[in-house]
């Protein structure tokens, strides 16, 4: 199970930070479900497994917040307040970033590239290159928009991360941006 390779690099206090949140992504995102009909909460699991096992990211406020990047948007079941509560306000203050209203993307990059939070800028990196791997049961014109945004957007993010993370993830980013770009290829 994914929470029990964790365990070796985290304390018994974070793991259980990491389960709870693990618990609260499983039970809000029930009964919602991706394009491609697999449970929704799959996503967000999947993200934190990119960010922690993937690209050797063990943080526990990073593996957290990919756990819960898309619960305010999708659930009401944890407010800012109480993540803050539970997690830390920076942990609320990454997913607060993260969420986005529909009608606002441009002004959601833009917030998201100036807010200089390196674990909100790489959770939604993480974020997208999960959701472009998923893109082969999407339809035609989904998988466009997503290839466009990506180019639009992620690159510079990807930038932005390569200058705001700790030394030793900067490799990872490379490797984020790498990825991305090799998925995007396969959509053009």
């Amino acid at each position: 199970m994914y929470l029990d390779q964790l365990d070796p690099y985290f304390s018994q206090k974070e793991m259980e930070a990491i389960r709870a949140a693990y618990v609260f992504s499983e039970h809000g995102h029930a009964h919602q479900w991706r394009e491609d009909g697999s449970p929704y909460f799959f996503h967000p699991r999947d993200v934190s497994v990119i960010a922690s096992s993937e690209m050797n990211m063990y943080d526990r406020d990073l593996i957290i917040t990919c756990l819960l990047h898309d619960i305010r948007e999708d659930s009401y079941i944890l407010s800012e307040y109480r993540m803050a509560l539970n997690f830390g306000k920076w942990v609320a203050e990454y997913v607060r970033l993260l969420s986005k209203d529909p009608q606002s993307k441009p002004v959601f990059f833009d917030r998201l590239k100036k807010c200089g939070k390196w674990r909100a800028v790489v959770a939604k990196i993480c974020d997208r290159l999960h959701n472009i791997r998923t893109l082969h049961d999407c339809r035609r014109e989904r998988q466009e928009v997503q290839v466009k945004e990506t180019r639009a957007h992620y690159f510079e993010l990807c930038d932005i991360a390569e200058q705001l993370v700790p030394r030793q993830y900067r490799a990872a980013v490379a490797i984020l941006r790498s990825e991305l770009d090799k998925e995007c290829r396969r959509y053009e």
